[in-house]
């Protein structure tokens, strides 16, 4: 009796345990509230620009998180479709120096009248950019 009383007493307190450490033994620990990460962002726009027929207007350069996105509105101001593969972004600093070329896509054709947007996502701080000229790829 007293080895079954000893058996049972073992058990229970294992039990015990197991939920103790499962449910945290009871205790109201708040975990810490994280700090929401700091996000570094700015907008830069450059000029409208109209080029080949393409008007291209709303040019903006958001940072974040180590990404520069583009993002521009392309019009057809032309009465005919105009076929292209991509469209060749150029991006000057104040002093006129290039700081990148990188391509932006808004499918192989354009029809008249049609607006499209460009987004473009570059992992480079291009804030600095003053300048902004583009390259009809065809």
């Amino acid at each position: 009796m007293k080895s079954n009383l000893a058996k049972a007493s073992k058990l229970l307190v294992c039990f015990l345990a197991i939920i103790f450490v499962v449910t945290g033994c009871g205790c109201d620990k708040k975990e810490e509230k994280k700090e929401a990460p700091k996000v570094e962002s700015k907008v830069t726009t450059l000029e409208d620009q109209t080029i080949e027929g393409l008007k291209i207007t709303g040019f903006s350069i958001t940072y974040s998180e180590g990404i520069s996105k583009i993002v521009a509105n392309v019009e057809n101001t032309t009465d005919q479709e105009i076929k292209l593969t991509n469209i060749g972004i150029n991006l000057y600093d104040k002093d006129n120096k290039l700081i990148i070329q990188t391509a932006g896509y808004i499918g192989d054709s354009i029809a008249p009248g049609d607006n499209k947007q460009i987004v473009s996502d570059v992992t480079e701080d291009l804030r600095s950019a003053k300048k902004v000229e583009y390259k009809i790829a065809r």
